[in-house]
Formats: C-alpha cells, sequence, structure tokens
C-alpha cells in the first residue's frame, strides 16, 4: 500500500507561471510533497502523458490559451489515462461544470476558492488510490481486476442518506452520487 504521505505527481495547465506556483505552494502548504510539471503546448501534454504516472491534472478555463482545458481532456481520455481531471474556472458557471464532468472530468472549482480546491484535491486523490486498492487501473496500484464497482453510504441525518457508488474499468471511471430519504413515521 502506497505511504499516506507519498509525493502527488501533479500536472498543471495554466498560462501564468506565478499561478502554477500558486498552486504548488497552495498543496505543499496542506500537507502534501508535490512536484509539478506545467504544461505548455498539446505536444508537451502529449509527452508527459506517455513517459510519466501522474495523479491530478488541475486546468485552467483560459479563453485565450491556444492549447485549452478541453483538448487536455480529450487527450487524457484519448490516451485512456486515468488521472482525475479538476477544472479551475474565473467564477462558478454551472453550463461549464456539467459540460466538463460529461466529457469525463472530476470537478470544476473557482481558481480563487482555495480552501474547496484543497478539498477537492483531496477527494479525487483519496478515491484516485481506494480505486487502486479495489482493482482499478492506476499507475501505484496497476490493474488487478478488468472491472470493479463499490458503493458507501453516508448518513447524514435520521431521514437522508448519501450513497456513493463508483463503477469503473481500466480506462474510465464513473461515481454516483444520489440521497435517499426514509419514512420517519
Amino acid at each position: 500500500m502506497q505511504k499516506k504521505n507519498a509525493t502527488v505527481h501533479l500536472l498543471i495547465l495554466d498560462p501564468s507561471q506565478n499561478d502554477a506556483e500558486t498552486l504548488v505552494s497552495l498543496l505543499r502548504n496542506s500537507g502534501k510533497a508535490t512536484r509539478a510539471h506545467r504544461i505548455t503546448s498539446e505536444e508537451d501534454l502529449e509527452e508527459t502523458l506517455k513517459t510519466g504516472n501522474w495523479d491530478l491534472l488541475l486546468a485552467r478555463d483560459d479563453v485565450e490559451q491556444e492549447f485549452g482545458a478541453d483538448g487536455a481532456l480529450a487527450m487524457i481520455r484519448r490516451l485512456d489515462k486515468d488521472i482525475p481531471f479538476v477544472l479551475l474556472t474565473g467564477e462558478f458557471n454551472r453550463e461549464r461544470t456539467v459540460s466538463i464532468m460529461k466529457a469525463g472530468g472530476q470537478d470544476t472549482v473557482p481558481f480563487e476558492n482555495t480552501d474547496q480546491l484543497v478539498l477537492v484535491v483531496n477527494r479525487e486523490l483519496s478515491a484516485w488510490r481506494i480505486g487502486g486498492v479495489a482493482g482499478l487501473s492506476n499507475p501505484t496500484y496497476g490493474n488487478l481486476n478488468n472491472a470493479a464497482s463499490f458503493c458507501w453510504k453516508v448518513p447524514r441525518t435520521p431521514s437522508l442518506t448519501l450513497t456513493m457508488a463508483c463503477t469503473s474499468t481500466p480506462t474510465n471511471r464513473t461515481w454516483s452520487s444520489w440521497a435517499t430519504t426514509t419514512s420517519t413515521t
């Protein structure tokens, strides 16, 4: 099993070197040993994905970039890489969040919401590593099964339970969540 404080291998797609360094500092300050590579082009991402094992990709949603977040997510999927993808936006946009998640991204977070970003990163890294223990594909644990599913229920109140489920193959992870209410009569 992987050590709790294992180094996070992070890819960052951001046109600003300063903002990329801010993201690395944020994760390091939250207790994560972090090694990062800032993506500078489509070719750079492709070469990086083919030659290394990465834990997470944080992509800035910047329409002025030559190679942007949508292209990066498409490349991850095309190359069958199991790397959680989080889009960093200027502000929350429901439609953009839905489109990224439909394309295979895990979440969107406004760039300025650093507390939320740390929580999302922790969640995705935990889910990714749990997937490895459950037999899913990731570079740390390898592919132990062709497919796996797991589910857990979290009681929120006596009448409300949140259920999370993950169904996964080596190249595709699908998360579902739903709330169920229990009659108290």
